[in-house]
């Protein structure tokens, strides 16, 4: 449902109630147990507006406390563009395989900033996808939030920064990633990024590789300010 459900005084119910995406219920009487069904995005390709309620299954942004789940119709893929801050906190957001959710907008435009947060308590950010962090946005944890990322496989860029010089200053540090398009030009020519910088994470990675490469991507941005 994504409606409204009143329930009378003498109301009950047997069955099983689900609310999903956005549904209200008004119980004065002995409605048995609501479960949350996810918010399901319907839209397909096109780097479709998080803000729209067009692209959403019932017609509704998904609210604050329903699980979301990113998935294109079909064999088509989910291009989703977060264009505000959203905070997921006490649910979850799962983006499908195949599916790309980007955090803000490439460039300076309107929608240039947006923050994801994944909070405590009960925020899980599931990626089954690709999660892309644009120049000016961040995606923010709480200490004890999970993130469930599967791919292992992390692509960014710095801000100013071609990723050819990164991978060139990471590999005189002994790190090695791959920069460039990665067989997706037609993806980075959509968002308007000349190449990125992808980081695997494997069996043998440890916190000390993790560390170095950020220390190293600090040493870069020092040379390039």
């Amino acid at each position: 449902m994504a409606g409204v459900l009143n329930n009378s005084a003498r109301g009950s119910s047997q069955g099983p109630i689900i609310n999903a995406c956005g549904g209200i219920i008004n119980d004065s009487g002995e409605l048995g147990p609501v479960s949350w069904a996810p918010c399901v995005w319907s839209g397909a390709g096109g780097n479709d507006k998080w803000s729209n309620p067009a692209n959403w299954v019932n017609g509704v942004v998904p609210p604050g406390e329903h699980p979301v789940l990113i998935n294109g119709e079909g064999s088509a893929a989910a291009m989703v563009l977060l264009d505000f801050n959203l905070v997921i906190k006490a649910r979850s957001l799962t983006v499908g395989a195949g599916d790309t959710l980007t955090i803000g907008e490439v460039g300076s435009g309107a929608y240039g900033r947006a923050t994801l947060s994944v909070e405590e308590p009960g925020g899980l950010l599931i990626n089954r996808g690709t999660v892309a962090v644009s120049n000016r946005s961040s995606l923010r944890r709480d200490p004890l939030a999970v993130f469930d990322n599967k791919a292992g496989i992390v692509s960014f860029e710095l801000d100013g920064v071609h990723a050819h010089d990164i991978g060139t200053i990471l590999d005189r540090e002994g790190i090695a990633v791959r920069v460039g398009h990665h067989c997706a030009q037609p993806l980075m020519d959509r968002f308007n990024i000349a190449g990125t910088v992808r980081a695997s994470f494997g069996l043998y990675t440890n916190e000390a590789d993790i560390d170095a490469l950020v220390a190293s991507l600090g040493a870069v941005r020092e040379i390039f300010n």
